[in-house]
């Protein structure tokens, strides 16, 4: 049976993975083939064929630089997450803008950060993460001081009926802090929950709890639902 005609929910591993090049993650730069894990690595081009290829079913997750060109890797990130629940990954290629790119793509949905030059543990390990995410099925719910956090529908929902809804990333974040209530989270233990460990991680998990916190405030009454814990991480209010 070919990669394409497997259903996500059979496939527990990404085994063929599409990178698309740029001048900052040329063709053939990733340490180690992958075939090693199981995972096969295929470079395209441009961002199109390789919409393309996962339109077709010919791939199980998606690598794209910060540089990439002529299409933005959060414009293209978020083509892709809303239309399937494949893994995107952004990979942090040299450069000044490369940080606020990275924000961009956390914010559109993408399943977390790659170091570059970037090796074949750093992808295996951040696909093993963005492949199988924790989700629960319908009307599986959270309820933390009286805010229902829908698993399944990725929504939140406050006292006064308000809903909104959450980029995967955003949703992987408050997750983990409602299931850790009303303990605190410590800030690296969350950037390691979300795959943003690492270079920058500390004040790229900063950056998506913020704009979290800006995202269910019309359901929480504002942003103070979202406690931080000065010099330790975060909390949820119940």
């Amino acid at each position: 049976m070919a990669v394409g005609d497997l259903a996500p929910s059979e496939v527990a591993w990404p085994l063929r993975v599409l990178l698309v090049a740029s001048a900052g993650l040329p063709v053939g730069s990733v340490h180690g083939s992958g075939r090693s894990r199981g995972v096969e690595l295929q470079w395209c081009a441009d961002p199109f064929t390789a919409l393309l290829m996962l339109g077709r079913g010919e791939a199980r997750a998606l690598v794209l630089p910060t540089d990439l060109e002529p299409a933005h890797a959060a414009e293209v990130t978020a083509s892709v997450v809303s239309w399937c629940d494949l893994p995107v990954l952004v990979a942090l290629t040299p450069g000044e803008e490369a940080a606020v790119v990275a924000g961009q793509a956390i914010e559109a949905g993408c399943s977390g950060l790659l170091p570059v030059p970037l090796a074949e543990e750093h992808l295996c390990v951040a696909l093993s993460r963005g492949a199988r995410p924790q989700r629960g099925g319908p009307g599986d719910r959270l309820l933390v001081g009286g805010v229902s956090i829908d698993l399944g529908g990725l929504t939140v929902t406050g006292p006064s009926g308000v809903r909104v809804q959450l980029s995967s990333m955003q949703f992987a974040c408050l997750q983990v802090l409602a299931e850790a209530w009303p303990s605190v989270v410590r800030l690296e233990v969350l950037a390691d929950h979300l795959g943003l460990a690492g270079l920058y991680g500390s004040d790229r998990t900063r950056r998506l709890v913020a704009r979290l916190r800006h995202q269910i405030a019309p359901t929480t009454g504002g942003p103070d639902f979202i406690e931080n814990v000065r010099g330790v991480g975060y909390r949820l209010r119940g």
